[in-house]
């Protein structure tokens, strides 16, 4: 499969090159062209569990949002309305396009949205009983980061313990989550398999003290800052430090994964903990430590359905959107959207290179209601 040409971003230029005017064009440019090659699917249909009680045919318009803080989440949404519209599928983004997990489930029970999109680790977060969340981080404002920090990290062993083991692939994460679904719901598709949580520091941290892989922190830690999204610090953080023995001398909360790679980018923090493909990781020059132990989670990007309102003919049709969703060309939309945005033109010209535009849809559909 041929390579798609690399999209020049700020995550790559120096930082004096940043937000240099006419970057927009030259990646949707970039972007076209390589697109218009197109470029055949080299992927296979995720494992996702068969949902055997959804009506044959979708009846009334498929509400459409992702999880909050999750940038593949988002786009998937997107690229959802407009396969599902050449479909012939009536469909639209639902009027809060993004929501939390605990939020997401309430809308879904509450037939107001028909369809969330989310990583693994965010459906379970909600999910989790109170009783098993690790102590809350002592919350203060931070300016736009909205962060919230706490020197406090140690936590309550008994909080560890009975937060249980984490999922360690797709089809385990798949389970874990469709458990955890009330009655009506069900996980309609799964993509992004190989996507994990992960540990990053910087390449002169890691240099400094030796970090290769998470097995390498007990040493580090209660020397180091920490900084990861809250509702995973609140939820299974303290469970994760148990297993990896990093006890942080500071935590951090961050309203989601990105801003925890910026504080860790900007000197703030000597370890983030964000998603395995975040671009920005290899965009910055940061260093991702391998987790041979599995003490992180497996993130894949799950789609929860009501599996009464949703039906068979719109499944088949995202299922073939999921299935696409990797390789070069996953990647190079990434880039593009964590530079200046993905256009609803860069869709239609990246599902027409995946062959995910029926002959009867038209030229151009909106993703927005």
């Amino acid at each position: 499969m041929k390579s798609l040409p690399f999209v020049p971003s700020p995550l790559t230029r120096p930082r004096g090159e940043r937000g240099a005017r006419g970057s927009r064009v030259a990646a949707s440019v970039a972007l076209g062209a390589a697109l218009a090659l197109g470029l055949g699917a080299c992927t296979t249909s995720p494992p996702t569990p068969p949902v055997t009680n959804a009506p044959e045919t979708t009846s009334g318009v498929v509400r459409i949002a992702a999880l909050e803080g999750d940038p593949d989440a988002l786009l998937q949404a997107r690229a959802s309305v407009q396969v599902l519209t050449s479909a012939g599928v009536k469909a639209h983004l639902a009027e809060s396009q993004t929501l939390s997990s605990e939020d997401a489930r309430a809308q879904l029970a509450g037939d107001k949205v028909d369809l969330v999109y989310g990583g693994a680790e965010e459906w379970l977060v909600s999910a989790a009983p109170a009783a098993e969340a690790a102590p809350t981080a002592t919350a203060s404002s931070a300016g736009a980061q909205g962060e919230a920090s706490s020197t406090d990290a140690s936590g309550d062993a008994d909080a560890d313990a009975a937060a249980g083991s984490t999922p360690s692939d797709q089809r385990s994460a798949t389970d874990a989550v469709s458990a955890s679904l009330d009655e009506g719901l069900a996980v309609g598709t799964a993509a992004l398999g190989e996507r994990r949580l992960a540990a990053v520091t910087t390449k002169s941290v890691a240099a400094k003290h030796s970090l290769e892989s998470v097995a390498t922190l007990p040493a580090f830690c209660p020397e180091g800052r920490l900084a990861a999204p809250r509702a995973w610090l609140s939820s299974a953080g303290t469970a994760w430090e148990s297993r990896a023995g990093c006890a942080p001398r500071e935590s951090t909360g961050t309203a989601d994964a990105t801003a925890a790679l910026t504080l860790l980018e900007s000197g703030k923090a000597e370890l983030a903990i964000a998603r395995s493909n975040d671009p920005r990781i290899v965009g910055w020059g940061l260093r991702l430590l391998q987790d041979p132990g599995n003490t992180l989670g497996a993130d894949p990007l799950l789609g929860v359905i009501s599996s009464d309102r949703v039906g068979k003919d719109a499944l088949e049709s995202l299922t073939k959107l999921a299935s696409a969703l990797s390789g070069e060309n996953w990647d190079q939309l990434q880039r593009l959207q964590a530079e200046s945005g993905v256009s609803d033109a860069d869709l239609e010209a990246w599902r027409a290179a995946r062959s995910l535009v029926s002959e009867a849809s038209p030229s151009a559909v909106p993703s927005g209601s």
